[in-house]
């Protein structure tokens, strides 16, 4: 029995938090489409973690993957496919987004690299 489950995505810059997407219900292809910003001063990956929103916490991990910025910067736009790695519900959840292989996100980058120290 293939089990739906209600997915979100948690972005974090070496492991603090910048965003996270609206939970998607009940879905095996979830597909967000949100824009999320923030300024980094110094990081060296950006985080993808895809979780469960249990109804009970906590909520329960699914799968992750790390994108390194010196494979970004350097370039204005990115956009790529990345596997998730650590799949720990594989068996539990058969999670993919529509036309891409199982447990990959798509994800689109814009970076305005000043190269100058941030200054809020």
């Amino acid at each position: 029995m293939v089990k739906v489950f209600d997915p979100y995505v948690a972005v974090d810059v070496d492991e603090i938090q910048i965003a996270r997407t609206q939970t998607r219900q009940k879905t095996l292809s979830p597909v967000w489409n949100e824009e999320m910003s923030t300024k980094v001063q110094s990081g060296e990956n950006i985080n993808f973690t895809v979780f469960h929103d249990a109804a009970i916490p906590p909520d329960e991990f699914v799968a992750n993957c790390k994108v390194p910025f010196e494979d970004i910067v350097g370039e204005k736009t990115s956009d790529f496919w990345v596997m998730l790695a650590s799949i720990v519900h594989a068996v539990k959840w058969f999670w993919f987004c529509g036309d891409c292989s199982p447990g990959a996100l798509y994800v689109w980058v814009y970076v305005d690299y000043t190269g100058q120290p941030y200054e809020p």
